[in-house]
């Protein structure tokens, strides 16, 4: 999901780097999602993500 984007400390042990949204791109986005505008996206995609992505 979303909010299961790799944090810097887990770098380490999951070779993924580490990366954060800012507050207010993260609830435009959370608004972007609830309002269903990416349904059609594979959930899967949204891991260990510090943005939305794209279709």
């Amino acid at each position: 999901m979303y909010l299961s984007q790799g944090l810097y400390v887990g770098e380490p042990y999951t070779g993924l780097p580490g990366s954060l949204a800012p507050l207010d791109r993260s609830l435009t986005d959370f608004e972007t999602i609830l309002d269903g505008r990416l349904a059609t996206i594979d959930p899967s995609r949204f891991r260990f993500r510090a943005e939305l992505p794209t279709e």
